[in-house]
């Protein structure tokens, strides 16, 4: 199974694309942020927090997040996750799998955590407070992929350096 995905997301041309949907999802992350009020849900690391926000928004600003959730946010951790683990499994081989795992584990996490904030969004906090625990646990998962990626990316150019030719 990592043998496939690694072959797969590991391609230099898939890396590209993985890279080039992050920017642009992280450029509309920019652009449309203002109408929801400047500061999204995301960037709340406890249920209280999330509370005190979702309060003070208006009803277009909800609107705006929601969109924002729905179409930027849905697939924003298929693109960053999926270029941290595409970069981790071919500079350290499919063999190595459980280096990805962070990123692969940041993509659901991130995923249940639009769909709490999208019900919130809707006017459904009953399952806001699991912000508290999950909203840190992605963003460690993101740091520890983001660390073990560029690992792998000083690892790559260090080999390449070393041998003149590509690790995978």
């Amino acid at each position: 199974m990592m043998v496939w995905l690694a072959s797969i997301i590991g391609r230099t041309w898939v890396l590209w694309c993985l890279l080039l949907g992050t920017v642009a999802l992280s450029a509309g992350f920019k652009l449309w942020m203002p109408g929801a009020g400047g500061v999204l849900l995301d960037g709340q690391l406890t249920a209280e927090a999330a509370r005190q926000l979702l309060m003070n928004m208006t009803e277009p600003q909800k609107a705006v997040h929601i969109r924002i959730t729905l179409l930027l946010d849905m697939p924003y951790p298929f693109f960053y996750a999926g270029l941290s683990a595409g970069i981790t499994l071919r500079a350290f081989g499919p063999g190595r799998w459980w280096f990805a795992l962070p990123a692969m584990l940041a993509i659901p996490s991130d995923l249940f955590e639009n769909v709490i904030q999208l019900l919130a969004l809707a006017g459904d906090d009953r399952l806001l407070g699991i912000k508290d625990v999950l909203t840190p646990f992605k963003y460690l998962l993101v740091l520890v992929a983001s660390a073990v990626s560029l690992a792998g990316l000083i690892r790559m150019v260090l080999a390449r350096r070393r041998t003149g030719t590509d690790t995978a």
